[in-house]
């Protein structure tokens, strides 16, 4: 509950926090911008907030909370996206194998690896979004298959687009990495795809 200071000092006073409570509820809304009148940058952080957040770093996930993901419904149908490039490394690697476990709500992901696939969930809900599988590649990893959740819950974007965005939230959130060319390059296609406002 929140703390209203009185005329009587700082203690809590339940008549005036009504009273206070009250008048915020009649006062006049504020009049916030549309979306496409704030400012391209202003756009690209709240839309990069709402992806990736600000996960927690080294952030293992454990068994009781891997359960409690695979308790929740899986998606209705995917859509199979094209694979990331990428080679992980053999440093890198452990990492996504140890999972991810938000730890507030600025961290936007849940993930686990079973059977060297990652299952992405998505923290507030639960549901996953992505799975990916890996296999090795003389001292590295690649990704040699992908879906991405596409249903009523989420409409999924391009194939392609939905390639980059996985290997985005991936960098960011399992290996605390800020790929400036790949996150411009999501921007630049999120925009085409009428997903964001032209600059």
């Amino acid at each position: 509950m929140r703390r209203v200071p009185t005329r009587s000092g700082d203690s809590f006073d339940p008549v005036l926090w009504r009273r206070k409570e009250r008048s915020r509820s009649d006062a006049t809304p504020i009049n916030l911008p549309d979306k496409h009148e704030h400012p391209p940058e202003v756009v690209n952080a709240m839309f990069l907030h709402g992806l990736i957040g600000r996960p927690a770093p080294s952030s293992r996930i454990d068994e009781d909370h891997v359960t409690r993901l695979k308790e929740i419904n899986r998606a209705e149908s995917v859509l199979v996206i094209p694979v990331p490039r990428r080679l992980w490394t053999q440093s890198e690697w452990p990492r996504i194998e140890a999972g991810h476990a938000a730890r507030d709500m600025d961290d936007k992901w849940n993930g686990y690896v079973e059977d060297d696939i990652l299952h992405l969930h998505r923290s507030w809900t639960g549901q996953l979004m992505y799975e990916a599988r890996f296999e090795s590649d003389g001292d590295a990893r690649r990704i040699v298959d992908a879906t991405v959740r596409n249903d009523e819950k989420y409409e999924a974007l391009s194939p392609e687009t939905e390639s980059v965005q996985l290997e985005v939230i991936i960098e960011t959130v399992f290996l605390n990495e800020w790929n400036e060319a790949k996150v411009t390059d999501l921007l630049r296609r999120l925009r085409e795809e009428g997903k964001l406002p032209p600059e």
